[in-house]
């Protein structure tokens, strides 16, 4: 599932929440998880910097400036579009690290 940008009204929170069925007889036992997210709009030079840049270097640049959805996106349909390429899976790792995600980082490692 991917959000059009323009259902979001800029400058507003919305929160989230996912559902994963691990079991449908046994509802107690599914994963729930939610959080918070914000649309805003990016200063020029960033925009500038992203029309520059390669799909590659995006989700650096998307992290840098603290936009982790719009990282991890991009990040994993560069490991879609390449599901050989180590470093895509290293930078995801890394990515899931710096937001405390330990445990999904060390799985994610642990699929190469």
């Amino acid at each position: 599932m991917s959000l059009d940008d323009r259902s979001l009204s800029p400058e507003k929170d919305y929160s989230w929440f996912a559902t994963m069925i691990v079991n449908p007889d046994k509802p107690a036992r599914n994963i729930l998880s939610g959080g918070k997210i914000r649309r805003t709009e990016p200063p020029k030079i960033f925009t500038e910097k992203l029309c520059a840049a390669t799909k590659a270097d995006m989700p650096g640049l998307y992290a840098e400036e603290g936009i982790w959805y719009d990282a991890l996106f991009v990040i994993s349909q560069l490991i879609e579009a390449n599901p050989a390429n180590k470093t895509f899976r290293d930078q995801r790792a890394d990515l899931l690290e710096q937001v405390g995600l330990h445990k999904v980082a060390v799985s994610e490692k642990s699929e190469k």
